[in-house]
């Protein structure tokens, strides 16, 4: 059997690629090499707790907003109930001194943050305006208004030095980029178009999943099968045969092959470039993406509470880790500021206790090496003491900003990079892919298509990271096949 369309992943881009494509009629297979799909969008259970492994909030979900029309076109409202997070603080950043509230709408962001800035109202005017017309000029930036040119963007422009171009108060500095994890930039390198695409989706509306990312991931697969595709799952590719100029077969490392006439990989371009032994893909092109810096990985803490004991809050928080107890230090020049995001889950029993709570952090890999062949629940009694001693340091820490934490614990289990490797595939356990780095604009640039004419790439390190950009990006590959305009109708008109 000969398949049109087979896509390595079954990640929110691979899924979204799948059912694209599979709408139009085309013959996909889709192939996940573990037991099962979602990728970073999936969930787990824990003692009949559910906890998000991505996907935790996103945003843009009203209609006529950046996301609306997408997740119409996706059928992504059918049996999902969605949460709006709290309008006057979806993000609510602190430190031992102060809180500054993140609010829903440009109007009401300004406000909100004015009574901790009241002479900045000139510099939060111009900055919601600037984010807001820089996502606005990318052309899959919305579902509902996908333009047919190709945006002109500055992708050299550097977020941190546009702050200090817009501001001098370094407080503002620090406030702004306190959801650093969203982006895990680098001062230095990180663009303003990714910084302004992640950070304006929430201040058109922020909303989170009841009961979990994965409805998505089970919608869309849902809807491929309907359409006559096929999703095979513990089917690990091993190879794509290119035998002349054009890939003709995939192989798993199991053995069993598959004709296909043309393959979306929406795995890690590292892992991508290992799938084939083709001259058609240059030793300079496979050295050029091993080279290129990736996104670091988080250490996560879930926690379960006991009953009735800790307050459920609707929104997400930023705490500052800096030793100094304000934010008036001065941004590091290789990563923002030092924040750990921290949200919980109601009761559905009671919605004004939490059941459940999530702690995010980022982690660098070089301090799991030494565990970097092993696999999880198999690395040995000292990885397992490497992450109690982790989880004791940051439970102190969230009891330092809500005291009576630490007595509302029943239990936690954590993960590292190295969990999110295996269970998802990313590359070293990188939450977001490759790094964008505007010290190499292009360098850092992977494009949808190959030189092998009938290959193309999608995925989270192809275009921008997020639900938001992996769906757009998801698009934008798609429509290197269907042809641009004719992909931006059939959404447009969902």
């Amino acid at each position: 059997m000969r398949y049109d369309i087979a896509i390595i992943g079954a990640g929110l881009s691979g899924l979204t690629c799948a059912y694209i494509l599979a709408k139009e009629g085309k013959k996909v297979l889709v192939l996940e090499k573990n037991p099962h799909i979602g990728g970073s969008i999936q969930n787990f259970e824990r003692d009949g707790v559910i906890f998000d492994t991505g996907a935790h909030y996103f945003g843009g979900l009203n209609p006529g907003e950046s996301l609306f029309q997408y997740f119409k076109y996706f059928d992504l409202f059918k049996n999902i109930k969605y949460q709006r997070l709290d309008i006057s603080a979806y993000d609510i950043v602190k430190n031992q001194k102060s809180e500054y509230h993140f609010a829903q709408g440009c109007n009401n962001f300004i406000e909100t943050l004015l009574k901790n800035f009241p002479k900045e109202r000139d510099v939060l005017k111009k900055y919601t305006a600037d984010i807001k017309a820089i996502s606005e000029s990318f052309s899959f930036y919305s579902g509902d208004s996908i333009k047919m040119i190709y945006e002109k963007i500055d992708l050299s422009k550097n977020a941190f030095h546009y702050l200090k171009e817009l501001t001098h108060n370094i407080e503002l500095q620090n406030v702004l980029t306190a959801n650093n994890i969203l982006y895990l930039g680098k001062s230095e390198k990180t663009p303003l178009y990714l910084f302004s695409l992640i950070n304006y989706s929430y201040l058109e509306s922020a909303w989170r999943i009841k009961n979990g990312s994965g409805q998505i991931a089970e919608n869309l697969a849902n809807s491929i099968r309907n359409f006559g595709g096929e999703i095979i799952t513990s089917a690990e590719v091993e190879k794509i045969s290119v035998p002349l100029n054009q890939a003709e077969f995939i192989e798993l490392k199991d053995s069993r092959k598959f004709a296909v006439n043309q393959i979306i990989s929406t795995v890690h371009p590292v892992i991508f470039t290992k799938f084939i032994d083709s001259k058609l893909l240059k030793k300079s092109y496979r050295n050029r993406i091993f080279q290129l810096e990736n996104t670091s990985g988080v250490f996560s803490l879930y926690i379960i509470f006991k009953e009735k004991l800790f307050k459920h809050t609707n929104s997400n928080f930023y705490c500052s880790l800096d030793k100094e107890s304000g934010l008036h230090n001065i941004l590091n020049i290789n990563t923002f500021g030092t924040y750990f995001y921290f949200f919980t889950s109601p009761d559905s029993e009671n919605q004004n206790y939490a059941k459940s709570a999530s702690l995010l952090v980022s982690m660098n890999f070089s301090e799991l090496e030494k565990w970097e062949n092993t696999h999880v629940q198999k690395r040995g009694t000292e990885y397992l003491e490497f992450k109690q001693h982790k989880a004791n340091y940051y439970i102190d820490k969230v009891e330092e900003y809500f005291p009576g934490f630490t007595e509302s614990i029943q239990k936690y289990y954590t993960s590292t990079p190295l969990t999110y490797r295996d269970y998802t595939g990313t590359f070293h356990g990188s939450t977001y892919g490759i790094l964008k780095d505007t010290t190499e604009p292009l360098g850092a640039t992977i494009f949808p298509y190959t030189k092998i004419p009938n290959i193309f790439l999608a995925g989270q390190s192809i275009n921008i990271h997020g639900v938001h950009g992996v769906i757009a990006g998801s698009v934008m590959t798609c429509s290197q096949i269907l042809g641009r305009e004719y992909l931006a109708t059939q959404i447009k008109n969902a």
